[in-house]
């Protein structure tokens, strides 16, 4: 059987590609699962923003001094 040097050295170059590939997708996969464990555990409490509906409201009775209410509103634009 005739033996060619250059087949094995795109056999070998393919084989290093597809195990570096596998190597970073592997890590990326472990470093990603362990970040999310990680933030899971994090008791983050967000402060509770005001709703455009609620800032609204409290501004038109600010205005008018605690007398006008909003019945409807609309987005322009």
């Amino acid at each position: 059987m005739n033996y060619d040097p250059n087949l094995a050295n795109l056999v070998g170059i393919l084989v290093n590609g597809m195990i570096t590939v596998f190597s970073v997708l592997f890590l990326v996969y472990f470093t990603s699962k362990l970040f999310i464990s990680i933030v899971s555990k994090l008791n983050i409490q967000s402060k509770k923003k005001n709703t455009v509906d609620q800032e609204i409201r409290e501004k038109v009775s600010e205005m008018s001094n605690g007398k006008g209410s909003v019945i409807k509103y609309t987005k322009l634009s």
